[in-house]
């Protein structure tokens, strides 16, 4: 969203092509800043008309798109990767009452109030909508995705996704 993990892959890799899509147009401003080589795109949709893509990196995106919709963006996403493509999917999954415990207590170490966690969650409320592990996996499986787990804590769940 800010433009920080665009510019550190164009900075890693070197001069790719390289997009980034929001539908938040702060997001977007605050994007050119960080990553003023990348093509912005304000939008709600996958950016279909720029063809199939090597790689696609997914953080925190599809946790904040309705129920309904969900699968059909990662569909979208999945139909614009080339063969052998990968996607980098990264997303807060439904948490077990042990992982929101030690979760509240890792934003509590971090310095935030009670207030603002209490703050904070009603904000998301009805925005952002977790799904469970096995719900992802169900339509990976659908999609013919292999996948791996690269890391997960506190019920954030980062995958490696192969077309």
């Amino acid at each position: 969203a800010s433009g920080n993990t665009l510019k550190a892959i164009n900075d890693i890799v070197g001069n790719v092509n390289v997009f980034g899509v929001d539908n938040s147009l702060p997001m977007i401003n605050q994007a050119k800043c960080n990553a003023p080589s990348a093509t912005l795109i304000h939008s709600d949709s996958f950016p279909s008309q720029f063809g199939k893509f090597n790689g696609i990196l997914c953080n925190w995106t599809l946790q904040f798109i309705r129920p309904d919709v969900r699968w059909d963006y990662l569909q979208q996403m999945v139909n614009h990767l080339k063969d052998n493509g990968l996607l980098i999917l990264t997303e807060k999954t439904t948490q077990s009452p042990e992982n929101k415990k030690l979760y509240h207590l890792w934003k509590q170490n971090n310095g935030m109030t009670e207030q603002d966690i209490l703050e904070k969650n009603e904000r998301l409320k009805n925005v952002l909508i977790t799904m469970p592990i096995e719900e992802y996996h169900t339509h990976f499986k659908k999609l013919n995705l292999s996948y791996n787990i690269i890391h997960a804590e506190y019920g954030f769940i980062t995958w490696v996704l192969k077309k």
